[in-house]
């Protein structure tokens, strides 16, 4: 009976085993799916003057693997799908390269829920062995309506932005797709586009300008395809018996010289004198150089030295580190686990692990060392080098490098994350008007939002209350706010996280200047330092479900039209101040006014007229025989046909 119950135990481990080592192998199996979603908006004129939309989507396109698949879509206010959703082969990639220099910046609007929508085609349609992203960049806000009505316009164009956080949003996310997210302006939507990313799992970075493109979409690629590296010191990197192959991406400047690489017994290489078993892509601002079965050693880069330099390998040797969320918390710990792998399998051999230097970095956009930490051998867990970040202190767009030294050879693995508060906060302004809101956001899964308390101060202004909306967003609308000077915006959050007490004071905002008609600027105003009260925040309700999006308004429809000045809010009256709006009710008042005057003088003319030719007739008759000057005029409508006639009499009489 015992030996029948090892044999089951052992027939059980060995069942328990294949499963998971059948897991970890499917999970490495899986390959990604990408698709670039990118704005054509003809604001992008502004933001990305030069078209570096094109050269960093060549660059995505060159660093997708093989055996990938991938497509690309640009919206305005249509979208379209610049290159097919196929897999990625040489063929495809020629393809796409040729379709990037389409890009330009001439739409109209911004229709970035039909992008999605579009994008994820296939979503009731999983495909095994994908992983789903999608890389979303814009430089504005959610604008879809045609509508020349301010109101029907804000209203058709915020029922756009909650389809896709309230509707969109849940069913990309059950359906497995992450969102990574690219702000190309301080103008873009950034809490939508924040939000898009946070809840998927994706990346959220903000490009202060057209130039910081590449750098992003590569970090965005690094999330959608990880890759393992070796360390690169000085255009330098060690090449070990194990790596079957390497590829360096080599960044330089338009009018640099040309790119050298030099093996381990130095040969130098270039793209016109290089071996077979070395492939050489060259553009403008880049070189990307794949060397199948290296030699051993050390080898070298001979160009400028460029922080987004980075050679990825293929090794049956692998570091792996565990999933890293792409947003961290400010102030939360981050655990770390990385481990080595050899043709799938874990290595627990205390000969070889017991060599290994593992250490983990933080480091800002900059490059600077925010932690660094040595990874050590966990007891319970063999195999695996664990340590634990303190929680970080800033904010913003960060890395976290793995580095390995195993005396013969090297690994590194990095992940870019963004580092935000568990409650965030945005202004949203508008480009042609004083409209202004304050989002507030619980962006933590674990924060409860019946729990939160705020605190808000606009310039002098103390105890203001935000509105919640439901989905765990609070606005608070500023559009009537006195803007003649900048106003400090100050947000402090009360609560209750992970069961501990929650006290964090958000980045200070800044609400810009805008001048109404007749208003000057005015100097900043301090403000207090003394915090006004908490203001409790009201009883959270369940949110009531949201209407479908409507069909946007045409204009031909007067009672939509009446409805939407009805409840637009009233501006500051000024009956002679400049008219700078169409839909100026003074407008109104105008064409009537000239209307007036215009068939005023239309009977004017024609009294003039009607004069003119009683005139003209009374002299005709006392020129005629048997004239009676007692007699009275008989003018009829037949009389004012006869000018000509009347006319050729006096040429004859003349």
């Amino acid at each position: 009976m015992r030996e029948w119950i090892t044999r089951i135990c052992g027939l059980a481990l060995m069942l328990l085993s294949f499963t998971v080592v059948s897991q970890a192998t499917a999970a490495e199996a899986s390959r990604p799916d990408v698709r670039a979603v990118i704005d054509i908006s003809g604001s992008m004129k502004k933001n990305d003057p030069n078209n570096l939309r094109r050269p960093a989507l060549k660059l995505l396109v060159d660093l997708l693997p093989t055996g990938s698949k991938a497509g690309v879509w640009t919206f305005g206010a249509y979208v379209n799908m610049l290159v097919p959703h196929q897999a990625v082969d040489d063929a495809w990639r020629e393809h796409a390269r040729a379709q990037a220099s389409k890009i330009n910046s001439v739409a109209l609007y911004t229709d970035i829920e039909n992008a999605l929508e579009r994008a994820s085609y296939d979503i009731d349609k999983p495909e095994p062995g994908f992983d789903r992203h999608i890389i979303l960049l814009s430089d504005g806000m959610v604008d879809t309506s045609e509508s020349r009505n301010s109101a029907i316009k804000r209203r058709e164009n915020q029922a756009s932005r909650d389809q896709i956080l309230r509707k969109m949003l849940p069913k990309l996310k059950e359906a497995g797709y992450t969102i990574h997210t690219i702000a190309l302006s301080d103008n873009a939507d950034k809490d939508l586009l924040n939000t898009l990313a946070q809840r998927t799992g994706g990346l959220f970075a903000v490009a202060h300008n057209a130039d910081d493109l590449m750098s992003l979409f590569m970090q965005a690629l690094q999330r959608s395809v990880p890759v393992e590296e070796v360390p690169l010191q000085d255009n330098r990197f060690l090449i070990d018996d194990s790596i079957n192959e390497f590829t360096a991406l080599v960044f330089h400047k338009p009018d640099s010289q040309q790119t050298f690489l030099k093996d381990p017994n130095g040969r130098r290489y270039s793209e016109e004198s290089r071996p077979g078993n070395v492939n050489w892509h060259s553009t403008r601002t880049y070189d990307l150089i794949t060397a199948k079965e290296p030699a051993s050693g050390e080898w070298q880069i001979e160009t400028e030295v460029h922080p987004d330099n980075r050679v990825t390998v293929i090794s049956d040797l692998k570091l792996n580190l565990a999933d890293v969320p792409a947003t961290l918390y400010r102030g939360y710990p981050v655990p770390l686990d990385a481990w080595f792998t050899e043709d799938g399998s874990l290595i627990k051999r205390d000969d070889f692990l017991s060599l290994l230097d593992v250490k983990a970095t933080m480091t800002d956009e900059n490059d600077q060392v925010l932690q660094q930490s040595a990874m050590t051998l966990e007891g319970q867990n063999p195999g695996h080098f664990t340590t634990r970040f303190d929680g970080p202190k800033q904010l913003g767009d960060q890395s976290i490098v793995v580095n390995v030294d195993g005396k013969t050879f090297q690994r590194s693995i990095s992940r870019p994350v963004s580092v935000q508060d568990v409650v965030s906060a945005h202004l949203q302004l508008s480009a042609e008007g004083p409209e202004a809101k304050l989002i507030l956001r619980a962006q933590h899964p674990k924060l409860d939002p019946a729990n939160l308390q705020f605190q808000v101060q606009v310039g002098q202004d103390k105890g203001l209350t935000p509105e919640y909306r439901g989905d765990r967003e609070w606005v608070l609308d500023l559009s009537e706010h006195d803007r003649r000077a900048p106003q400090a915006i100050n947000v402090r959050v009360r609560g209750v996280l992970m069961d501990a007490p929650l006290d964090l004071t958000l980045p200070a905002l800044t609400l810009p200047v805008y001048l109404r008609p007749g208003e000057e600027a005015q100097p900043p105003v301090p403000v207090e330092e003394d915090a006004p009260a908490f203001v409790p925040e009201p009883e959270v309700t369940a949110l009531p479900e949201e209407p479908a999006v409507a069909e946007p308004v045409e204009e031909s429809q007067p009672e939509a039209e009446a409805e939407a000045e009805a409840e637009a809010p009233k501006e500051e009256s000024n009956l002679f101040g400049p008219i700078k709006d169409w839909d100026d009710p003074r407008l109104l008042w105008v064409y009537i006014a000239a209307g007036i005057v215009n068939i005023l003088l239309l009977v004017v003319l024609f009294m003039l007229y009607r004069r003119f030719k009683k005139r003209r007739q009374q002299k005709a008759m006392e020129a005629s025989p048997g004239y009676d000057e007692d007699e009275p005029l008989d003018l009829d409508d037949d009389d004012f046909d006869m000018d000509m006639e009347l006319d050729l009499d006096d040429d004859k009489k003349t």
